[in-house]
């Protein structure tokens, strides 16, 4: 038992060890375990016309499963304006991006490579890998430097329960080097015609970044900057798979989550994802049958614990089951004499909540009456149960705590004295936990949903069972909702936090990380709508998107 109550400590100090590098300076990993070493070859050094800078990784932890490899580097200096960065193929990865960004002072490289399978994570056996080439034209004369620094670059291991963060060999931030031509140029006192300046190309795109599409819909998609000609290919299979020129049109004969990637002829690489969703059959119409119309709009339930095994407590060290008392204190119960308490689970089983599967929560409590004057300090946490329709509660030992719980929790801190018997108190708003159950694809309206309660203190509500007022004082859940026959667009003027459950499948695994992956820009703040794989709807994606999904990877 000792071990079990170290288990949230343990889950914490965890927790810690997963975020807190995300914010802190690259010196801060110079000493860890759990780094990989970023070669850089050949060094600091004069490079000659025509060659180029291998960007290597060295997982010099043995041999790994990975899912991914992102490199973020500031390239400062004598820049020039056709500098490229050109992936290397690798077997078992892909490239998910590939971009120089001139928006910022400097330029920022950003490379992302992903595995072409979840279920089959690229393997690294300890030794290099080769991720690409950078690159430019020589100048006509003298010499182009420029310093190659890294910032925010790591290896995520498969699964995805640690990252490995990259460091620069030696522990050396900085590597620097100089292109040349190796030619002295000549003075001549002839005038120098103007050089007409080579034109950039701009960075490669692909449009639309996201769009939802029906079993063999076709769908056209456009492919601008870069340097054409431009190449297309699509993972999984498409129809087709492969193509050439500015636009390509496919269309797809499975469900799920497809990424279609467009290279051009000097390096860069970019994609689209495409949600492609079975359609809706249209019903048959039945003569005699009257039509059920369609909820939309505003709607507000309410439901009250309906039977008597529907409100329950269990005692957190013995595990024993109540289904009959007459009242549920919330936090733990007391003894006679209020010294001795015994921290308690309470469980609230609301049944035939008509709900539809993904509908949008916008207001959720629960109703109590309360059953006796308490005024202990008290602090409880509300879950609900992670199902898709909760069943009844029995006397088996533990059968409230081996429920699953909600990732997310409603802390209800504080809770102000309840002095009155058969005055009605409510919780916060638990829109967040309920927004979860209803978000699962197993979902169905009129399903039962459970809330569970722990915490510390006591307030004492009434129950199914209670000897004051009967049924008619126990819990009630008051739930408002929206639902739209209209797929809402990623490009919609709303946001809602979804803890990185990017496609609303009420999973939250690679193909959501695949999702941040591909739209991950900091510096650019969206408006008009919410940005694909914002998941805290701060307007940009970020590392703290990417935290948001790894705290809630659960696939």
């Amino acid at each position: 038992m000792k071990f079990i109550k170290k288990i949230p400590k343990l889950l914490f100090a965890l927790l810690i060890l997963v975020v807190l590098p995300l914010f802190l300076p690259r010196d801060a990993f110079a000493q860890s375990a759990r780094t990989a070493t970023m070669v850089l070859s050949p060094g600091t050094s004069s490079v000659t016309p025509g060659s180029s800078v291998s960007i290597n990784v060295n997982v010099n932890t043995g041999t790994k499963q990975i899912s991914g490899i992102q490199i973020f580097a500031d390239l400062t200096g004598t820049l020039p304006s056709n500098l490229l960065f050109t992936p290397t193929v690798i077997t078992g990865l892909q490239t998910a991006f590939n971009q120089i960004d001139t928006t910022t002072s400097g330029r920022k490289l950003k490379v992302g490579l992903i595995t072409t399978s979840p279920s089959t994570p690229y393997t690294t056996n300890g030794s290099t890998v080769t991720i690409g080439r950078l690159a430019f034209t020589a100048p006509s004369s003298g010499s182009m430097l420029f310093t190659f620094d890294l910032a925010n670059t790591f290896i995520l291991e498969y699964p995805t329960n640690s990252d490995i963060w990259v460091q620069p060999a030696n522990n050396t931030p900085y590597a620097t080097y100089t292109f040349g031509t190796g030619v002295t140029p000549t003075p001549t006192p002839t005038r120098i015609p103007t050089a007409t300046p080579t034109p950039t190309t701009g960075m490669l795109s692909c449009s639309p970044a996201f769009q939802t599409i029906n079993i063999n819909q076709a769908t056209t998609l456009f492919a601008s900057g870069g340097q054409s000609p431009y190449t297309w290919s699509v993972s999984p299979t498409g129809n087709p798979s492969f193509g050439t020129g500015s636009s390509f049109t496919t269309s797809f004969s499975s469900t799920g989550l497809k990424i279609v990637s467009v290279s051009s002829s000097d390096g860069q690489t970019s994609g689209c994802q495409i949600s492609v969703l079975s359609p809706t059959p249209t019903p048959t119409a039945v003569p005699t049958a009257t039509p059920t119309p369609q909820v939309t709009g505003t709607t507000t339930v309410s439901v009250k614990v309906s039977q008597s095994p529907d409100d329950a407590e269990e005692a957190i060290s013995a595990k024993t089951v109540s289904l009959t008392s007459g009242d549920l204190e919330l936090g733990s119960d007391y003894d006679v004499t209020g010294t001795i308490s015994t921290p308690q689970i309470v469980g609230i089983r609301f049944a035939g909540l008509n709900i539809p599967q993904g509908a949008i929560i916008t207001d959720a409590y629960i109703e109590f009456e309360a059953d006796e004057a308490t005024s202990r300090s008290t602090s409880v946490d509300i879950y609900a149960e992670n199902s898709d329709n909760s069943l009844v509660f029995t006397t088996q030992s533990g059968n409230l705590s081996a429920r699953p719980k909600t990732l997310t929790k409603v802390s209800w801190s504080n809770i102000p004295a309840w002095d009155t018997t058969g005055v009605k108190k409510t919780s916060p708003n638990l829109v967040s936990v309920i927004q979860q159950v209803v978000n699962r694809s197993g979902w169905k309206s009129g399903n039962a949903l459970t809330m569970l309660i722990t915490g510390s203190g006591k307030r004492t509500a009434r129950s199914y069972d209670g000897l004051t007022a009967g049924p008619a004082g126990a819990p009630r859940l008051v739930v408002t909702f929206t639902t739209s026959t209209v797929t809402p667009s990623p490009t919609g003027t709303s946001c809602i936090s979804n803890n990185g459950d990017s496609n609303g499948d009420g999973r939250i695994d690679l193909i959501d990380f695949t999702t941040w992956l591909l739209h991950y820009n900091p510096q650019t703040i969206v408006t008009g709508g919410p940005a694909v794989g914002d998941f805290n709807c701060s307007k940009n994606v970020d590392l703290i998107d990417f935290t948001i999904w790894l705290l809630h990877y659960t696939p």
